[in-house]
């Protein structure tokens, strides 16, 4: 998820998502990035891994590309 380990969304989303252990990663691109690389390195670990993102101007087409990959972005900037 995007933000800090202090950051409100990620308190948030902790509670929230009780059964994830949730990891702020920084910004999107952070993200982005570390979503799709543990999900291509399936032979070094048993997790299934999810990303979650804020919406910010994307457009369908990117959030439905991003969906493929295992990333949900929010409905809000």
């Amino acid at each position: 998820m995007e933000g800090e380990t202090s950051s409100y969304d990620s308190q948030l989303y902790t509670q929230i998502y009780r059964d994830y252990v949730v990891i702020p990663c920084g910004g999107c691109a952070q993200v982005v990035e570390r979503t799709k690389a543990f999900r291509n390195s399936k032979i070094l670990h048993e997790c299934t891994v999810y990303g979650l993102i804020d919406r910010d101007y994307r457009s369908e087409h990117e959030i439905a590309s991003l969906k493929k990959n295992g990333i949900y972005v929010i409905d809000v900037a």
